[in-house]
């Protein structure tokens, strides 16, 4: 157990309120790991000491079964079953490397905390709060100065795809901040999976969670604007004792949709249409494929054919298709488990996972999102909902 002494629980709180940040920051790719590992070592230490050198572990039996189901998912493609293929760069070692490395990093979060909601809830919180505090400050900065605030250019080199390249008036020149992300649409699906996460422990629609969506709609992409949408009808209707409010709401929903009607519109026409004919084409790719690839997918080490080629060199837009999982985490499902691997994995969560219709629907939202359920922040997701489900604490 923690201990009383409050100087150590602000220690693990703080430490894992780090390491889950970046646990988040997608973006930093490989750069993130020499980050995170001397954090869990330190956090490890610290639990151990503070609990006088006992080591007592929980959940282990979950966490065994939850890597069972990691290795025997990569199989079929490791010896190529069909449908399942190996036709990538990304070998069984590297996927079951990557996968225990996350599921376990998790679970020493949770281990860490006692498995208690409570923390865990103080730690998900601080995380949202950090990702939206820095959105703000970019979005006031580079909105009154035309400075852009970019940490990925400093840490990694790369910039961030902030330029909106289309005027709205009276506005004039628009500008899309990403946060700690390489765009905006990618910030909008992680701290949507942060608000899940909250939510799933706590569905009180607090002010965290209203900046949060603000944000979100803030960023000013066309996908982050849908995700924005669909969360605010879902807490909208979550919401009680506010009559007022929803009768002024409603009044005002016309001219919203009017103009963020009229926001979409410029945004799309800034691309020539161009963004909607490679994710139209990523969807033409999938539903061609034979019947067995369509019902069970490509397998976690393969993709569809015709793919193939082109993702080992990097090139996958050469044949004007989008990235895997730019359509969805529904669609990067169907890529890799098939129409079963998606109707399966909706019906654990809904039946045995998600004791509520509201935290199902957030997890429908979120698979609208650009996430892929190999990233990090939606495996810290779905490790919450399996280690803190059946503790009220």
């Amino acid at each position: 157990m923690i201990k009383s002494n409050n100087s150590i629980f602000s220690v693990l709180l703080f430490l894992n309120t780090l390491l889950t940040f970046f646990i988040f920051c997608e973006n930093l790719g490989e750069l993130r790991y020499t980050i995170i590992i001397p954090i869990l070592i330190l956090i490890i230490s610290i639990k151990i000491i503070s609990d006088q050198l006992i080591i007592k572990l929980y959940n282990l039996k979950l966490l065994f079964i939850i890597i069972f189901i990691i290795i025997i998912l990569g199989l079929p493609s490791h010896i190529e079953l069909f449908p399942h293929k190996n036709n990538i760069d990304y070998s069984y070692f590297q996927y079951i490397t990557s996968m225990l490395i996350k599921i376990i990093t998790c679970y020493i979060v949770f281990w860490s905390i006692d498995f208690k909601k409570q923390y865990a809830y103080k730690i998900i919180k601080y995380v949202l709060l950090i990702n939206v505090t820095f959105f703000f400050l970019q979005f006031t900065i580079v909105y009154s100065t035309s400075y852009y605030i970019d940490p990925l250019l400093f840490l990694t080199g790369d910039k961030q795809r902030y330029l909106a390249n289309f005027s709205i008036p009276i506005i004039g020149a628009t500008y899309r901040p990403t946060g700690f992300f390489e765009e905006p649409s990618t910030y909008a699906a992680f701290v949507t999976c942060l608000i899940a996460c909250k939510l799933f422990i706590n569905n009180k629609v607090d002010i965290v969670i209203k900046l949060s969506i603000a944000s979100i709609f803030m960023s000013l992409s066309v996908a982050a604007i849908f995700y924005g949408f669909l969360l605010s009808i879902v807490l909208f209707f979550k919401q009680k004792n506010n009559t007022f409010f929803k009768i002024i709401s409603f009044q005002l929903l016309p001219f919203i949709i009017l103009f963020l009607s009229i926001l979409i519109s410029y945004r799309l026409d800034s691309l020539n249409g161009s963004a909607s004919s490679i994710r139209l084409n990523l969807i033409k790719y999938i539903y061609d494929q034979s019947l067995p690839e369509l019902l069970f997918g490509n397998g976690m080490l393969g993709v569809v054919t015709a793919f193939s080629e082109y993702m080992k060199s990097g090139n996958l837009w050469k044949i004007d298709v989008a990235a895997l999982n730019d359509n969805g985490l529904w669609l990067f499902i169907i890529i890799k488990i098939g129409m079963v691997g998606l109707l399966s994995f909706m019906l654990i969560m809904k039946n045995k996972l998600l004791n509520d219709n509201f935290n199902f629907l957030i997890f429908i939202i979120l698979l609208l999102t650009k996430l892929s359920f190999i990233y990090f922040g939606f495996i810290f997701y779905i490790s919450l909902i399996l280690f803190m489900r059946k503790n009220n604490e």
